[in-house]
């Protein structure tokens, strides 16, 4: 990847060419009314402010509640603040939740701002 390129996304149960961007196979593991699904942070940078604020507001746009996790740390995604308390490197893997009534939407807006994308579009 070259530098300031954006995440993958990694999903344990679908198997698609994700790492191209393709999002038609991305499949959210759900359980008990949560969608989630592991996302790997490539930039070089990090989840560091300017993607941060990109996945708040993102995430601000959903009325369901969704929280970032990197091992036993949790964060509202709707906070950029706690957001950048993960202090998500790269390499760093993380797991989007979404609960509530539009989890369904929420979870494929968010897996997708980190798709990489090409050296002139720079994604979270």
């Amino acid at each position: 990847m070259q530098k300031g390129q954006g995440a993958g996304v990694e999903e344990a149960d679908a198997r698609p060419d994700i790492q191209s961007g393709a999002q038609s196979g991305v499949q959210p593991d759900v359980e008990a009314g949560v969608f989630s699904a592991r996302v790997m942070v490539l930039d070089d940078f990090g989840l560091h402010a300017r993607p941060a604020a990109a996945l708040a507001k993102t995430a601000q746009a959903f009325a369901s509640e969704i929280s970032l996790r990197s091992g036993p740390r949790s964060a509202d995604a709707k906070s950029i603040l706690d957001i950048l308390s993960l202090a998500a490197g790269r390499g760093t893997e993380l797991r989007v939740e979404c609960r509530g009534p539009d989890a369904a939407r929420a979870l494929p807006a968010l897996t997708r701002l980190f798709a990489p994308k090409s050296d002139t579009d720079h994604a979270v």
